[in-house]
């Protein structure tokens, strides 16, 4: 059950209250103090049925409530935090900025995070951290400061947002990155490339007899195929730079921080000799070849588009040659 965030800030204010009057005048009066005990109860009874920590704190960030919600997300009892400091649940680094943030805002009561909702990094008992999301309110009695927080752990949420993220940019078959992604890494690295004097290689590669493969022995095997050869190429670019595929059986290649021209060879010839090893599926030899255009930055071009472009053109023509080809891309093959 989620309540909602009004009615828990407004019971925590109400709480305080009630703690605020029973430390400060000791309510002498006996009807008086059967209200507050059945207002303190209600409190109690909406707090502890929600799935968010709900923590009450003082000026001094000292615990003064923390229902069950807070024990789920923290590990910790009750009993354990009550009057312990609030930076038990925050990781080491935090703790300073908590702490003058906390002077600041008593100081000038000028709020930055009381009043908004923000994400945030918590701590647990076992010395876990998690993300977390934190509704801070704040309120003054007889100057006395007190603090409401509602914590959402948002572990799950983080994840679904992190595999949304990565299915936009990746492949879902081999995994490796999208066309997408690679277009945006290959206009950084321009970028950067520009700004270092450094050379940029860009390939386009794509399997020969793929179509008789998916035609002979179907199309689970030609996936098992491709991300085998999705394994290969990274295993070939290993640090050197980025591979992606771009649909298909076409796939592309990012070499980076590029000395000399022989490098973007040495790296065709080794993605050639590595795809024509045979991929051994369901007890079958599979056989392909790969056809790969070549364009180097800033020589062929200054722009992704221009790139990618001229890079599928001379990987045309290094396949129209014969299989198992590469072929640099030069002004003569035009646009």
């Amino acid at each position: 059950m989620q309540i909602p965030i009004t009615i828990i800030v407004l019971s925590g204010i109400l709480f305080a209250i009630l703690l605020f009057v029973n430390l400060k005048y000791k309510l002498k009066n006996k009807t008086m103090n059967i209200e507050l005990q059945k207002a303190r109860e209600q409190f109690h009874s909406v707090i502890g049925s929600a799935k968010d920590a709900i923590i009450l704190s003082d000026s001094k960030s000292r615990i003064i409530s923390w229902n069950r919600g807070a024990e789920l997300i923290f590990g910790y009892r009750e009993e354990e935090v009550l009057a312990k400091n609030l930076q038990i649940i925050l990781p080491e680094r935090y703790r300073g900025p908590h702490h003058e943030g906390m002077k600041r805002f008593l100081s000038t009561n000028i709020p930055k995070v009381i009043g908004h909702t923000v994400e945030l990094t918590g701590l647990n008992k076992n010395g876990k951290e998690m993300p977390i999301e934190l509704s801070l309110s704040a309120w003054e009695i007889d100057n006395e400061t007190f603090f409401s927080g509602i914590i959402r752990d948002i572990t799950e949420r983080k994840k679904a947002e992190e595999r949304i993220k990565f299915i936009a940019f990746h492949d879902d078959l081999t995994q490796l990155p999208n066309r997408r992604f690679f277009n945006q890494i290959l206009e950084k690295e321009l970028i950067q490339a520009k700004l270092t004097d450094e050379s940029v290689i860009v390939m386009i590669l794509d399997l020969d007899g793929f179509k008789i493969v998916n035609d002979t022995f179907g199309h689970a095997v030609g996936d098992l195929l491709l991300r085998e050869i999705a394994n290969r190429l990274n295993q070939v670019i290993e640090k050197r730079g980025f591979v992606a595929r771009i649909g298909g059986d076409e796939f592309t290649l990012l070499m980076t921080n590029v000395k000399h021209i022989s490098e973007a060879t040495a790296m065709a010839n080794k993605i050639i000799e590595l795809i024509e090893k045979p991929v051994i599926i369901y007890q079958k030899e599979i056989f392909v070849s790969v056809s790969i255009g070549i364009v180097h930055y800033p020589d062929n071009g200054q722009a992704v588009e221009t790139l990618m472009k001229r890079a599928d053109k001379a990987m045309y023509l290094a396949k129209a040659e014969h299989k198992s080809n590469y072929k640099f891309y030069n002004s003569s093959f035009g646009d």
